[in-house]
C-alpha cells in the first residue's frame, strides 16, 4: 500500500486500532505479519505500543534484528504461538501473494485474544484505478513486488473474514490514480494527477479508493 509515509501507518491504521481495542497503547501487543526490516514496528514502538514481528525472508529479518527490532524469521504458522497471544496483527501487503490465504488468516484468528483485531491492507481491484489502469495498475504486475496472485474488493474481503471467523468492523479505501510517472509525458502525468487529486474524497467515500485497509475483529465469545 502506497502510505504517505509512516506517520500515516501509526497515527491511523494503529490508532485506529487502539480506539477498537479501548486500550491505551502500552497495554496492546501487536505483531507485524510478513514485517519486512521492521519499520512498520520502529514506528508503532516508538507510538508506545508492544509491537513485534515475523519476517519469513531470512536475511531480511536478520537486518531488522541487526537494528535492534524484536522480529522473528519464518513463517507465522511456524511461531507455535500461544493461543490469545496478542491484542492486534498487521497484514501490511501480504494477502496478495497468497493462493490460499486462508490458512493464514485462520492461525491469525488462532493466535489473537478474543476481541483483538486484524489489520489487513491489499489493493481494491474495485478501484476506479483499477478500471481505467486495468492491466497498468501496479497490482495486476505478476513480476512487481515479488508477485500477486490473488486480488480483493471489499465485497470479497467480507467473503473471506467471515470464511476465516472474523467480523468485519471496518473497511476503508483511499487514493486514486491514472498513470504511472514513469511511463507517462509529463504533461499527461501531471494533468492526471489533479484529476486524481480532486476525485480523492470522492473515491474514499463510494469504496472506490485503490488501496484498502480492512479493519477485521476476532468475535470476543470465540
Amino acid at each position: 500500500m502506497e502510505y504517505d509515509g509512516l506517520p500515516y501507518i501509526t497515527t491511523c491504521p494503529v490508532g485506529c486500532t487502539a480506539a477498537l481495542l479501548g486500550k491505551a497503547p502500552r497495554d496492546i501487543r501487536v505483531l507485524d505479519v510478513g514485517c519486512s526490516r521492521g519499520q512498520f514496528i520502529a514506528a508503532a514502538i516508538g507510538a508506545g505500543y508492544n509491537a513485534e514481528g515475523v519476517e519469513p525472508a531470512p536475511h531480511i529479518a536478520e537486518a531488522a534484528r541487526a537494528g535492534g527490532l524484536p522480529v522473528r524469521t519464518d513463517l507465522l504458522e511456524e511461531q507455535h504461538y500461544a493461543d490469545g497471544t496478542f491484542d492486534a496483527l498487521t497484514l501490511f501487503e501480504v494477502v496478495e501473494h497468497l493462493r490460499a490465504p486462508l490458512p493464514l488468516l485462520a492461525e491469525c484468528r488462532r493466535v489473537l485474544k478474543p476481541g483483538g483485531i486484524l489489520l489487513l491492507s491489499t489493493g481494491n481491484a474495485a478501484s476506479w484505478t483499477a478500471a481505467v489502469m486495468g492491466a497498468r495498475w501496479d497490482y495486476f504486475d505478476m513480476a512487481r513486488d515479488g508477485g500477486h496472485v490473488s486480488f480483493f474488493n471489499p465485497r470479497s474481503m467480507a467473503l473471506l473474514a467471515a470464511n476465516a471467523g472474523f467480523e468485519i468492523e471496518h473497511v476503508d479505501t483511499s487514493r486514486v490514480k491514472f498513470h504511472d510517472k514513469e511511463h507517462t509525458p509529463h504533461w499527461r502525468y501531471v494533468l492526471g494527477k489533479l484529476a486524481a487529486e480532486a476525485l480523492n474524497l470522492p473515491a474514499r467515500a463510494a469504496g472506490r479508493g485503490h488501496d484498502m485497509l480492512a479493519y477485521l475483529r476476532k468475535p470476543s465469545a470465540a
